[in-house]
C-alpha cells in the first residue's frame, strides 16, 4: 500500500501467492519503508535506497523476491570483510502453515506436518555467468526466522560480507528467497554445494544431471 508521499509502508504485504484448494497462503514485506513501485510485466522494483531495490515477481504457483545490490553496502564499505555485514528483514504473511528453516531453505508446514510450499536453498549470486548463462557465483547466504513486534515470523537474511567486499564480486548482487506452493516440480540435489551436504536446487533457473 502507497501513503500519500507514494512511499509503501514498512511491513505491507509486497507479494502473496495463494492456494485455493488447501487455503495456504504465503506473503512477504520489506522491514523498512520502500519507495512507490516500477511495474513491469508481472514484476515490481521497489526502491529501498540509492544502492539497493527490492524486486518481487509473480511466477506459477509462486514468487520471487529478491534483494538487489546495485553496490557494496556501506557497512561493508567501511568495515570491509570484518564487519557485521548488512541484515535484511522480511516479515512473512502466511495463512494456513507456519514457517520453519531446514537445510538453508524456507519450508511452510501446515498443522499436518505436510510441507505446502517451499523455497529454494537460500543464497545470492553476482552479475558473473557461466557457459550455459546461469549465475557463475553464487553463495550461500545466513538466515534466521525470528518473531517481530506483532510476532508474526521475519525472515532474516544475513549476507556474507566477505563476498560483498571480494574485489572479484560483480555486482549487481542478487539475494533471494523464491516461494513455491504445493511443490511438485523437476528438481536436483547436488552433493557437497556450497558447503551443504545437499543442497536443494527446486525452483531453480536450469535443471542438471550427471556428475563433475
Amino acid at each position: 500500500m502507497l501513503d500519500g508521499d507514494g512511499v509503501v509502508a514498512a511491513g505491507e504485504s509486497l507479494v502473496v501467492a495463494s492456494d485455493v484448494e488447501s487455503g495456504v497462503s504465503v506473503g512477504l514485506s520489506y522491514d523498512e519503508a520502500l519507495s512507490e513501485p516500477v511495474v513491469a510485466g508481472s514484476s515490481a522494483v521497489y526502491g529501498v535506497d540509492e544502492q539497493s531495490v527490492v524486486r518481487v515477481t509473480a511466477v506459477d504457483a509462486g514468487f520471487a523476491a529478491h534483494v538487489v545490490l546495485a553496490q557494496a553496502p556501506a557497512s561493508v564499505v567501511e568495515d570491509g570483510d570484518t564487519g557485521a555485514g548488512p541484515v535484511y528483514r522480511l516479515p512473512l504473511q502466511v495463512e494456513g502453515a507456519t514457517a520453519r528453516l531446514s537445510q538453508g531453505a524456507l519450508e511452510f508446514v501446515d498443522a499436518d506436518g505436510a510441507v505446502v510450499a517451499v523455497s529454494s536453498t537460500l543464497r545470492m549470486w553476482d552479475a558473473s555467468v557461466d557457459e550455459f548463462g546461469d549465475p557463475a557465483n553464487v553463495a550461500l547466504v545466513d538466515a534466521a526466522l525470528v518473531a517481530g513486534d506483532s510476532g508474526a515470523q521475519v525472515l532474516e537474511l544475513r549476507p556474507d560480507p566477505a563476498f560483498l567486499a571480494d574485489p572479484d564480486t560483480v555486482y549487481p548482487v542478487t539475494v533471494d528467497p523464491d516461494v513455491t506452493l504445493n511443490p511438485s516440480s523437476d528438481t536436483y540435489v547436488s552433493n557437497g554445494a556450497w558447503g551443504q551436504s545437499d543442497a536443494s536446487f527446486a525452483g531453480d533457473w536450469s535443471l542438471r544431471v550427471g556428475s563433475n
